[in-house]
């Protein structure tokens, strides 16, 4: 039975494309720029990630 997946398909499923990249470093450095602690970036969907911001994380 065929899994419809070519090689490394599976794999690459999970790795962030050209948008998620940019996303993943706008976040960093917004967290550099910041004092140590709990954060989590938010965005707007749609907006890009010129518009994400840096929030304080919620307690666990």
């Amino acid at each position: 039975m065929a899994s419809g997946l070519g090689q490394g398909q599976l794999q690459e499923s999970l790795h962030p494309n050209y948008y998620g990249q940019r996303a993943l470093g706008t976040c960093l450095g917004l967290q550099l720029d910041r004092a140590p602690g709990r954060y989590a970036c938010t965005n707007t969907p749609g907006t890009g990630p010129a518009d994400m911001r840096l929030q304080p994380a919620p307690s666990a």
